[in-house]
């Protein structure tokens, strides 16, 4: 077990509370910013649940986290395929930057779906974060 494993997951629980929460100012949180939020969220609870299990990814893409959660426990396969569609979409933590289309809000909809199935394979496996153990806001 990696240290710190519960930092990542009480951290991605604030990403996705904050995400949620966005739905209230939309004039702040534009569906750009939301993305990326969501984003953060679903790449820390993945890496909750692998630092759990002693392992690494290659790299933090979606890509790389979703084949490295195959070896440990495996995501729904619907999930993952969505996660892998960001990952094109996204092309997140890329050496290589391109310009990528603004996200709409149909998107971060079905990423809000998304991070809440992580948090919840997230919880099931790590157990969730207990009313004594303060959410970082």
């Amino acid at each position: 077990m990696i240290e710190g494993y519960r930092d990542f997951q009480r951290e991605a629980d604030a990403f996705l509370k904050t995400a949620m929460g966005a739905r209230k100012r939309p004039g702040v949180f534009t569906p750009a910013i939301v993305h990326g939020i969501l984003s953060m969220a679903m790449e820390k609870h993945i890496m909750a649940i692998l630092m759990a299990s002693d392992q690494l990814p290659d790299n933090h893409t979606f890509d790389d986290l979703v084949h490295a959660m195959d070896a440990v426990a495996p995501l729904d396969p619907d999930l993952a395929r969505f996660l892998l569609e960001l990952n094109r979409f996204d092309d997140m933590c890329s050496l290589d930057p391109r310009r990528r289309p603004e996200p709409d809000a149909s998107l971060v909809e079905r990423m809000r779906d998304a991070a809440c199935a992580v948090r919840d394979h997230a919880d099931a496996l790590l157990g969730p974060i207990g009313s004594r153990e303060p959410v970082l806001a």
